[in-house]
């Protein structure tokens, strides 16, 4: 049985767009070096939005992040897919059907859409907040960085749970 820490990582959009918006993409490479997985939906769907996308492949190669066409010739994952997508965004869709028939960890910060899912399944999730965490417990970043991140993001119109680090640790004591 593979260990949560070997485990690959999918990672969807929305915890793309926090950590570029922060500043913060390297942490992928910090982090997680060899163990993030960027499926062709999310990839596709960051460059759309994302104003760097040349920047970000030198990134993707950096981090040894695997890029992954999703399989369409697999139909209990894709039957599972389109089952989703009804419901869900496509890159949600992709990375929990991707994640339930392949043991993978998803990197998603849309808790609405996946949590109840990733629970039935036994999917374990991690958000943009969970990273910033691992950073700050590792010593990657000390609290005034993490909390740089967070007004970065929320500046750049983007949601994230928490105004401060200090508050959302706190949560996590509760």
């Amino acid at each position: 049985m593979i260990s949560e820490s070997d485990k690959k990582i999918l990672i969807d959009c929305d915890v793309l767009i926090h950590l570029n918006k922060g500043d913060k993409l390297s942490l992928l490479s910090e982090l997680y070096k060899d163990r993030i997985i960027l499926l062709d939906i999310i990839k596709d769907e960051f460059t759309r939005i994302g104003k760097h996308p040349h920047m970000f492949n030198i990134l993707l190669i950096q981090a040894g992040i695997e890029e992954i066409v999703f399989p369409t010739d697999k139909e209990e994952l894709l039957n599972e897919f389109i089952e989703l997508n009804s419901h869900f965004g496509a890159g949600e869709s992709a990375c929990m059907a991707y994640a339930k028939f392949h043991n993978n960890i998803i990197a998603s910060s849309n808790l609405k859409d996946i949590k109840d899912y990733c629970t039935k399944n036994k999917i374990t999730y991690i958000t943009t907040m969970d990273i910033i965490e691992e950073a700050y417990t590792k010593k990657i970043m000390v609290l005034e960085e993490c909390d740089l991140f967070i007004t970065k993001v929320i500046n750049s119109k983007s949601k994230l749970p928490f105004n401060d680090m200090t508050k959302y640790l706190q949560s996590k004591k509760l």
